[in-house]
């Protein structure tokens, strides 16, 4: 059984950004998709604020390699006399 909640937002978010890559005004592109422009509209602004919220990403972290010593004498002070 599906969701109708979700297929209707994929809807809208389909026509959203096919919208925003055709250049045409709102109301011509409502009116090529058949599409009531209200509707779209009232979509569009949703989904402009969902996407806006910061998300929390999952990152994944690995540890830096641990390097050896130098090789060579440590020396402590000044060189110069």
């Amino acid at each position: 059984m599906s969701d109708p909640a979700a297929e209707s937002r994929i809807f809208w978010q389909h026509h959203v950004e096919a919208f925003s890559r055709s250049g045409l005004s709102i109301i011509d592109y409502c009116r090529q998709h058949a599409l009531a422009h209200s509707t779209f509209q009232r979509w569009r602004k949703l989904l402009a604020t969902s996407v806006a919220q910061p998300a929390v990403v999952p990152v994944k972290l690995e540890a830096a390699p641990i390097l050896p010593p130098p090789v060579g004498p440590i020396m402590l002070g000044s060189p110069w006399p």
